[in-house]
């Protein structure tokens, strides 16, 4: 009986002092940086201009537009890569803004608490915080696909933003976890950028 007492004690207390850790090692995290750092110059990188859609994006020099249209010719997004189109492998990373049209999630996560989770369509989406991208109301979180069927690759923070009723969404993913973290940075930098141009 003493016995049971005394690992029931130990364990609890193993419990509270790896919670405990963890709670002091996330307070004390880093934040990533949610613009470009200062010294970085985006004005001599190239910029891509959507006139249907009414914006434009800067993307680094030594970055590819690898956009393709549709079949009907639309870009209703837009595809940055440190690689050219046909690279593969795990240093590759793509940054991506898409037009959309679905303020429900948008509203939703506007609507919870930092750290917070909502499940929609099979994602998990946690929030992290709401900011604002060329003066619109907008929403930076991170998405875990792992429970959708087609294999999604794994990304970084993602930001949605809203103006008048469509959604903008911005995201970085490629193949590894830690390129995409490594390069959270750049997205930060591209997003900095963004703007209507209408």
């Amino acid at each position: 009986m003493l016995n049971t007492k005394l690992i029931s004690i130990i364990a609890a207390v193993v419990v509270v002092a790896t919670l405990g850790g963890y709670i002091f090692w996330r307070a004390n995290q880093p934040p990533i940086p949610a613009g470009p750092p200062s010294g970085v110059d985006t004005s001599s990188w190239p910029t891509y201009r959507n006139e249907q859609y009414g914006f434009e994006v800067k993307y680094p020099e030594d970055w590819f537009n690898i956009t393709l249209e549709n079949a009907a010719g639309s870009r209703s997004f837009v595809e940055f890569s440190n690689k050219e189109r046909t690279s593969t492998g795990s240093g590759v990373i793509v940054v991506q803004v898409v037009i959309g049209s679905d303020p429900d999630l948008f509203n939703a996560l506007r609507n919870t608490r930092a750290d917070e989770t909502i499940e929609k369509n099979l994602i998990f989406y946690t929030k992290i915080r709401d900011e604002t991208v060329a003066g619109n109301p907008a929403v930076r979180y991170i998405a875990d696909y792992k429970n959708v069927p087609a294999g999604v690759l794994p990304t970084g923070e993602e930001v949605l933003m809203r103006r008048d009723g469509a959604v903008v969404y911005f995201r970085i993913y490629g193949y590894s976890p830690l390129i995409v973290k490594f390069n959270q940075n750049v997205f930060n930098q591209i997003l900095s950028t963004f703007k209507f141009t209408k």
